[in-house]
């Protein structure tokens, strides 16, 4: 928010009364709520007529009144210039740059669970092997390693959700920002969570529990099982992952 402020006071009395009727401070924000069929463009097109009235002739040339949306105002205001009170504001275009880094992140990570769970192939293979000769089905084995792979990806978030919990106050002091997590309810973020870790848990565990669940059992209990498709699938995953970083 732009709305920075440790304390509230009424600026009447400690702002010298002179500076209330001079147009040309920029000290102060003035908000306006618009009726709601009000036309924003034609309430704009007024304010060239009253700088002229209100603002002296050697300074109109450099003074501009413009509407703008609140929501727009911390994001949206890098080309305004004599904001002081909006001296936080941050460029709102890096915000999909920074979701996109971080769902590369989360990618490369999947990829790295990937190559080692197939890479994992030939020390599983007995275990795979024993459950399907006791009668363990496709599906079960798929099964228990997709709950593997959801119970890895649950302990990585809440050992991610420590991290920002703990680093918060060196980062909000490194950078000059408060980094507040109350932007949503917190019921919002358990659905946000959950989605992202069982979302997370599915694309990183599927391949690999496919893999598994599909090794030959005959060549599982004899110790004969050849790592030829795995080893393909990993080094196209080595070329993606390089690909991404």
């Amino acid at each position: 928010s732009h709305l920075q402020f440790d304390a509230v006071y009424a600026a009447s009395t400690t702002i010298r009364p002179e500076w209330n009727n001079n147009w040309e401070q920029s000290w102060v924000y003035t908000y306006l709520k618009l009726t709601e069929h009000t036309i924003q463009e034609s309430v704009q097109q007024k304010f060239s007529e009253f700088v002229r009235r209100h603002v002296k002739a050697e300074n109109a040339s450099q003074t501009q009144l413009f509407l703008q949306p609140i929501n727009d105002v911390h994001l949206r205001s890098q080309d305004i210039l004599y904001d002081a009170i909006n001296s936080n504001k941050f460029d709102g275009k890096y915000l999909p740059l920074l979701m996109a880094v971080g769902i590369f992140i989360i990618i490369l990570a999947i990829i790295n669970y990937i190559n080692i769970n197939t890479a994992r192939t030939l020390t599983a293979a007995r275990e795979v092997g024993v459950r399907k000769t006791l009668g363990a089905a496709y599906r079960e084995i798929v099964l228990r390693f997709l709950l593997e792979t959801q119970l890895f990806t649950f302990c990585a978030f809440v050992l991610a959700l420590l991290l920002i919990i703990g680093l918060k106050p060196v980062i909000t002091d490194f950078l000059g920002r408060d980094f507040s997590l109350k932007t949503l309810s917190p019921g919002t973020w358990a659905v946000i969570s959950l989605l992202t870790i069982i979302g997370t848990g599915i694309l990183a565990g599927l391949i690999p529990a496919i893999v598994m669940a599909r090794i030959n059992v005959i060549a599982a209990v004899k110790g004969r099982l050849t790592a030829s498709r795995s080893s393909s699938l990993r080094n196209v995953l080595v070329v993606v992952q390089f690909t991404i970083a």
